[in-house]
């Protein structure tokens, strides 16, 4: 089902892009930490679901309140 998911992700995943900065690695935790988490969905908590308890949120964060997307 995650692979599904990601080709359907991979579609859209130039949207994320911009002439020197590609962000499309923290849609896609975004994406994939929503899905995953049915309580606490905060920047902190989906970064540390997806890529580990020291995951902060803060790339999150920025790429969410930042991005020209």
């Amino acid at each position: 089902m995650e692979e599904d998911l990601e080709m359907i992700f991979d579609q859209f995943r130039y949207n994320f892009k911009t002439k020197t900065n590609d962000s499309s690695a923290h849609g896609w935790t975004v994406l994939k930490g929503y899905l995953l988490l049915e309580t606490d969905r905060n920047y902190k908590n989906i970064d540390q679901k997806v890529n580990g308890s020291d995951a902060d949120g803060q790339n999150i964060q920025q790429f969410m309140s930042e991005s020209p997307w």
